[in-house]
């Protein structure tokens, strides 16, 4: 298998429905927590309310939000989740977010608002889509009933936000939680009109939303759209507060975080099975993980590339096994950092190996 083939991302692993949190060996429930209490609290206000859980990549947002949805639904709570990037194709990105609205599982309201949340959308999409009067003139020849269309804009609008009470309403707390994840992925236009729909045209209160968004890069969306502008005021106006994740290192892990989560990595992807089985990897595959942990200790990696580095390890140890029972040696001093590079900087591993 040439190295360009090695896929270095290991398969998603999904929450279990009954106990969202059973594989979180970081702890991260207590961010569900704080978006718990932050719910409750925004939800009570005259309008919907956005807020941003802010953090790098590789640092866990999907995982915690697929989870804390989860959570919720297991509560009966209404709670939708939407990856933006998954339908950045759309035209216009209303109508996709309207769609998962539709098709809540938890309750009858997707059913029985559809027909008329199709309707409102159809005279909302007006104000976005744009006319040319004098182009729709020649063709019609006819005047455009410019002011017929904006009543039926505003009208739409108004039929969106009533079946929207109607979901908030339906809710047994009065309060409805949409989760957007992945916003900073997708084309600048495609993000920054999902912001000013939600911003705009969704704001029904008890209707709160949570954005799992790179900050950073959410700003440099901005900057595509309106050219030198101030980001951060934008960026306010849009979120009712921000939740920044927490530091990734794992300084002298005396919590035990960093040995929790390499050891359930270890286990995920069979490199624990592997040192049990075969006495002869079991010192190798002991200085690899201790060799990871200290690197994990001393920062620089991300849970997302932890995750990756043990998944190609898994791979290596899998491979070191010949099917006589033969074990070739790992060399983990060298395989380790290698593997890093390979995670942390393809180009240059490509580099180095191509010439």
């Amino acid at each position: 298998m040439s190295d360009q083939t090695i896929n270095l991302n290991p398969p998603a692993l999904r929450p279990v429905a009954k106990d969202p949190w059973r594989d979180d060996a970081l702890q991260r429930e207590n961010i569900a927590l704080e978006l718990n209490a932050l719910v409750d609290h925004l939800a009570r206000g005259a309008e919907s309310a956005a807020i941003a859980l802010d953090g790098g990549y590789g640092t866990g947002k999907t995982f915690i939000l697929e989870r804390w949805v989860q959570e919720l639904r297991n509560g009966r709570r209404v709670a939708m989740y939407y990856n933006a990037w998954e339908n950045d194709c759309d035209d216009d990105p209303l109508v996709s977010l309207v769609e998962t609205l539709v098709s809540n599982d938890q309750t009858t309201w997707g059913q029985q608002a559809a027909g008329a949340l199709n309707e409102a959308l159809n005279g909302v999409l007006l104000k976005y889509t744009g006319i040319d009067a004098q182009k729709a003139l020649k063709a019609a020849k006819k005047p455009v009933d410019l002011l017929g269309e904006a009543r039926t804009r505003r009208m739409g609008r108004q039929k969106l936000k009533k079946s929207l009470t109607d979901l908030v309403n339906g809710a047994s707390n009065k309060r409805a939680v949409v989760v957007i994840d992945e916003l900073d992925r997708c084309r600048p236009t495609f993000a920054h009109e999902l912001m000013e729909r939600v911003k705009h045209v969704l704001n029904v209160r008890g209707l709160v939303f949570v954005f799992g968004v790179n900050m950073v890069t959410l700003q440099e969306t901005v900057k595509a759209i309106y050219g030198d502008v101030d980001t951060h005021q934008y960026l306010l106006r849009m979120f009712t507060t921000t939740l920044h994740m927490p530091p990734v290192a794992f300084p002298g892990d005396s919590d035990g975080r960093a040995e929790n989560f390499l050891r359930s990595l270890a286990e995920r992807y069979g490199l624990l099975g592997l040192r049990d089985r075969y006495e002869d990897l079991w010192r190798e595959l002991d200085d690899a993980l201790r060799l990871l942990g200290l690197l994990a200790d001393a920062g620089g990696l991300t849970p997302r590339e932890l995750e990756r580095v043990m998944w190609l390890l898994g791979k290596v140890a899998g491979a070191s096994v010949f099917p006589d029972k033969h074990v070739s040696s790992m060399f983990p001093h060298v395989l380790v950092p290698l593997t890093i590079t390979r995670v942390k900087s393809p180009s240059v591993y490509f580099e180095t190996h191509t010439h």
